[in-house]
């Protein structure tokens, strides 16, 4: 970052850098082409971590929210009051979210579970499903009913945009279908690395 701020100084001070090579190029121009898009992406804020899931004709914008119930108690609760979890209270539909999405989302999982999908609170801990990795490939379960503490920090899973419905809408016709393919091609490449890691 040092370097691009001097190469674009350089240029905004019109003083010239010495080229090697091709004497038909001035060094300014060469700097302003290389130098204007580096600093623009270095500038841009890191990329979202969203994944969109497309489960029985309902999409999903789906993030990550890594810390503690206690920290964020507010996501713990369904769109319309405000939360970030729309399958709060629909233990079925966490784990078929769970099943569908993997390993997917978490770029360092844990070593045997991917993110964590709450769905129940009872004054201490939180009750999640989540797929279990190590079973990735073999017989591909999901744990439910697993007690987390509410003042650890997890993985869980969140609706992006702020929830407020705005991670939830109908699916289009063909986007099921790609969705799922979207998730057997990534449950794909968990099994490859999990395997590789063996």
């Amino acid at each position: 970052m040092k370097r691009t701020m001097q190469l674009t100084w350089s240029f905004l001070m019109r003083s010239p850098i010495p080229c090697r090579g091709v004497a038909a190029l001035r060094c300014n121009r060469t700097v302003l082409a290389i130098a204007a898009p580096l600093a623009l992406l270095i500038s841009q804020p890191p990329a979202a971590r969203a994944f969109g899931l497309d489960l029985n004709g309902v999409h999903y914008d789906l993030d990550l929210y890594v810390g503690s119930y206690v920290n964020q108690p507010g996501y713990f609760a369904l769109p319309a009051n405000g939360g970030r979890m729309a399958w709060w209270g629909d233990k079925t539909l966490a784990g078929d979210l769970a099943y569908a999405l993997a390993g997917g989302l978490s770029p360092l999982p844990l070593p045997s579970n991917g993110p964590l999908l709450a769905y129940a609170y009872d004054g201490t801990n939180v009750t999640a499903s989540y797929f279990d990795l190590t079973t990735l490939g073999s017989t591909d379960l999901v744990v439910e009913d697993a007690l987390f503490s509410s003042g650890g920090t997890y993985s869980w899973v969140v609706l992006a945009n702020g929830g407020g419905g705005g991670g939830v809408a109908a699916a289009p016709a063909p986007l099921p279908l790609l969705g799922t393919v979207a998730s057997f091609s990534a449950a794909r490449r968990m099994r490859r690395r999990l395997r590789s890691n063996r």
